[in-house]
């Protein structure tokens, strides 16, 4: 009963919070459907936990638990690669800007 009154909460919580970032616009609706379905499927999961467990003998696997922890860990190597993606393109987007402030510096002290 526990594990159900702490995912409720969190889903409250998080939920929140993802529902208030879309209003402000810093999150598109390609990614509030997919965390309002990830909220989704831990609510279900934590109220009938039995349906995890079906979908992980459809997966072939013996426990729901099994297939969280899959899934949850292809997700995070998912956006472990979208943060790296971002990192790189702020990373050649600020060596662009110190060579363009350079230039900009170097022409200007050739005209004193």
């Amino acid at each position: 009963m526990l594990i159900k009154i702490v995912a409720f909460i969190f889903i409250i919580f998080i939920g929140s919070k993802i529902l208030r970032k879309f209003k402000e616009k810093s999150l598109g609706f390609s990614a509030l459907v997919i965390w309002l379905l990830v909220l989704c499927a831990v609510l279900v999961t934590a109220f009938e936990p039995h349906i995890s467990d079906s979908v992980a003998h459809l997966m072939g696997v013996q426990r729901g638990t099994d297939v969280a922890f899959f899934l949850s860990i292809l997700g995070l190597f998912y956006a472990i690669f979208r943060l790296y993606s971002k990192i790189d393109l702020v990373d050649k987007d600020i060596t662009r800007l110190a060579e363009n402030i350079s230039i900009e510096l170097h022409k200007k002290n050739r005209q004193e």
